[in-house]
């Protein structure tokens, strides 16, 4: 067979001991631990965790959270695979924080967060864009010979739920209701240089959401925020091509409105998130990168109609991709959606298992398949009725 697979497989999952970070985790408690450690393409992220299917989801995340902000947002970050942006996941650690010290090819980072229950996923995503933006503002600075500013804390917390789809809804819709009544703030109160964070969540989720549909030339904000360190009234009366701050203050106000209309018609978190899992149940193989003359790089499918044809050269590596697609998708949902989830998996790998028996083994494995894709699927229909 030709061709490889896509980015899913090119996650590697193995045991390591744990690579250290900017404030050198080395302490005794961490010695004995059995870490189950992810390096993900070219060395940019290291995931240390206890659980695979944490570490491998959140690595998962990363990378494509950081091709986003490049393709999106115009974040350009570099990184050294000498040196690279360190993840320990660990139920002892109680909250999310980063770690760094050193500039330019000499930055370490390191996030370290709580495991399992603990897990904060827009948390989380708050401190890795910090560190993603001050790599960024780092390099960019050293072509100046300056000091790069502090990352805003109003543009993290503003920005998180974006990448967080289940909480994503939550913010926008509290800004609207509070906008409604006239209790919103506007943008430019919140992102001057050295702004003391004294808006709500609410205000910085909108002031993200404007600046980023205000401004599409994304480099035109880092250039202002690497030089002045946030950015002004006056910057943003500039953007918005107003006479006065008044007049920008209009534009704002109809940006809202117009905001506010659309949002009404848009699906809960819930719908978002059922709609996302069922078009990761048909899929095609040509979706994850898979080639070949045997392939059918086109052909929708299910698990259970890749299980027909399981002896076929591409089977194997497509329920991998698909597995690994699905620890993404486990990222910052709720307790019983992962429940829903992990079932899933668990069902592509007993598929797995059954290519490689035979006779009543294989029987027992595909049996034990059907009844966890079942399980899952009624999980599924009992959660639409719910809702």
């Amino acid at each position: 067979m030709r061709g490889r697979p896509g980015l899913w497989l090119l996650i590697l999952l193995g045991l390591s001991s744990i690579a250290r970070g900017a404030d050198d985790a080395a302490d005794a408690d961490w010695e004995d631990v059995d870490w189950k450690t992810v390096r993900t393409e070219e060395n940019r992220f290291v995931v240390n965790g206890l659980n695979p299917a944490d570490t491998q989801g959140v690595a998962i995340w990363m990378e494509q959270t950081l091709r986003r902000l490049g393709r999106d947002f115009g974040v350009r970050a570099g990184f050294d695979p000498f040196h690279p942006l360190v993840v320990v996941l660990h139920p002892r650690i109680e909250e999310v924080s980063l770690h760094q010290r050193g500039r330019g090819r000499r930055l370490t980072q390191e996030i370290r967060a709580p495991e399992g229950d603990g897990f904060d996923s827009l948390r989380f995503a708050e401190v890795f864009l910090e560190a993603i933006l001050y790599r960024m503002f780092d390099q960019q600075a050293a072509q100046q010979a300056a000091v790069p500013p502090p990352v805003p804390g109003w543009l993290t917390r503003g920005w998180a739920p974006e990448f967080v789809p289940e909480r994503r809804g939550t913010a926008r819709a509290r800004g609207l209701a509070r906008w409604r009544t006239a209790d919103l703030n506007p943008p430019y109160t919140l992102t001057g240089a050295g702004a003391s964070g004294g808006g709500s969540v609410e205000d910085e989720v909108w002031a993200v959401a404007y600046l980023f549909a205000l401004v599409p030339q994304r480099e035109r904000i880092w250039r202002e925020m690497l030089a002045r360190g946030g950015l002004s009234a006056d910057w943003w009366r500039r953007a918005a091509d107003a006479g006065s701050l008044r007049e920008a203050h209009l534009s704002w106000e109809i940006w809202m409105a117009e905001r506010g209309r659309r949002f009404l018609s848009d699906p809960s978190a819930g719908a978002l998130f059922r709609e996302q899992l069922a078009r990761e149940l048909v899929f095609t193989p040509g979706r994850f990168g898979l080639d070949g003359e045997e392939v059918p790089r086109d052909e929708r499918m299910t698990l259970p109609a890749v299980a027909e044809r399981l002896d076929e050269n591409w089977a194997p590596l497509l329920l991998q991709a698909w597995r690994s697609r699905m620890s993404m998708l486990r990222f910052g949902q709720r307790a019983e959606r992962l429940q829903r989830m992990d079932l899933y998996v668990k069902a592509a790998e007993a598929l797995l298992e059954a290519r490689g028996l035979r006779g009543s083994r294989r029987a027992e494995a595909l049996e034990r398949f059907r009844q966890l894709y079942d399980m899952a699927t009624e999980m599924g229909r009992e959660d639409t009725e719910r809702n």
